[in-house]
């Protein structure tokens, strides 16, 4: 078995017009390595185009997905995107769990940008306001979602024939997805939450989701076939 770790494009390549020289080169470094990789083993790209890790030069200036400019800010990047591996991908997420990192970001203050404000946080608050932030940063991401689903079906749905959504967090739909495929729907694919077993972002090694469980009371961490 080879297992192969490449990069997905999850963070904005072309955060400011400083940073341009930067987005090119790594632009230019997916499609002339990632993506053929990606054809010879035989891999689809499923690409998210923002997961959580905003940069922090774009929160430093505006305040991030607080801020209005960010629904621009993620157009204008999902546009390069488009542009540059367009033809090559079908499958495209805006962003990856909004409510999630509006929540834990923007009121508990659990995950980036870390703002929240008394007695609401999970944490030491120290900058932000858990009553309205959340709400405003789920509303600049819905507006951005749109802003950037618009640009894919006017400007380049002719050349890539991709779909393109939201991914929200969901409950556990395996048995649904069976239904289904029982019931004749046409389900194209399904995607496991991880390869193996991992360390979870909240639930550290109790989580057990991989396609590959991992025994942990194992000193050599064997692993097992769950599928």
């Amino acid at each position: 078995m080879q297992l192969v770790t490449f990069c997905v494009l999850s963070f904005f390549l072309l955060s400011l017009p400083s940073n341009l020289e930067i987005g090119v080169l790594t632009a230019h470094h997916y499609s002339r390595h990632d993506f053929p990789l990606h054809f010879t083993l035989g891999i689809e790209a499923h690409v998210t185009l923002h997961n959580i890790d905003l940069p922090q030069a774009l929160d430093d200036e505006h305040g991030g997905w607080i801020s209005g400019r960010i629904i621009k800010d993620l157009r204008d990047y999902a546009d390069v995107c488009f542009r540059e591996f367009g033809d090559r991908v079908l499958y495209w997420t805006t962003v990856n769990e909004p409510n999630v990192f509006a929540l834990a970001g923007y009121d508990q203050g659990s995950c980036p940008p870390l703002r929240c404000s008394s007695p609401f946080g999970l944490v030491n608050c120290t900058r932000g306001n858990s009553t309205f932030e959340a709400y405003l940063a789920a509303h600049n991401i819905l507006l951005a979602h749109s802003s950037v689903a618009k640009l894919y079906r006017t400007k380049y749905k002719h050349i890539s024939s991709g779909q393109r959504t939201p991914s929200n967090s969901s409950l556990y739909d395996v048995s649904r997805v069976l239904d289904a495929l029982r019931n004749g729907s046409n389900v194209r694919g399904f995607i496991a939450r991880s390869f193996m077993d991992i360390y979870e972002l909240l639930d550290g090694y109790k989580s057990s989701y991989g396609l590959y469980y991992v025994d942990r009371n194992d000193p050599d961490l064997k692993s097992y076939h769950c599928v």
